[in-house]
């Protein structure tokens, strides 16, 4: 998966599709693709290969440093969010987080894929605000 994200082959049209493919299920990267396209295609083309280069060794760098031992040790509210179709990070991830982690909140977003963010704007700004009300003291400072 980390070499299709970094992948700079073809035209920055291709690449785009490519990404938004990588980001979101079928039906959402074409109707995406459709609409904003060319302003990923466009964006895509200002990227560096450096810049592509330093963003796959953090992958890596974050793959080679394994955190889970140190999961059951967090003491702050977690709000864990997924796509249940994500191909990048798969939605089964999210359910190891919730078992090694106490007490997290979990929300999936059905349909939703890495890029959930973008095809659930407002329900996730709501849930965001909601475990903020109610666990986001854990994070006020006086």
């Amino acid at each position: 998966m980390r070499s299709e994200l970094i992948d700079t082959s073809g035209t920055p049209n291709e690449q785009a599709r490519r990404l938004l493919f990588l980001r979101f299920p079928r039906d959402v990267a074409e109707s995406f693709y459709r609409e904003f396209g060319d302003i990923v295609a466009a964006a895509r083309a200002q990227l560096s290969v450096g810049l592509l280069n330093r963003q796959a060794a953090a992958m890596d760098a974050w793959h080679r440093n394994r955190v889970a031992s140190q999961l059951r040790q967090i003491r702050v509210p977690v709000l864990i969010a997924a796509g249940t179709e994500d191909i990048v990070i798969p939605a089964l991830n999210a359910l190891k987080l919730v078992n090694a982690i106490p007490g997290p909140w979990l929300a999936q977003f059905p349909h939703g894929g890495h890029g959930f963010m973008a095809q659930y704007p407002r329900p996730l700004a709501d849930l965001i605000n909601s475990f903020l009300a109610v666990d986001g003291s854990a994070f006020r400072t006086v």
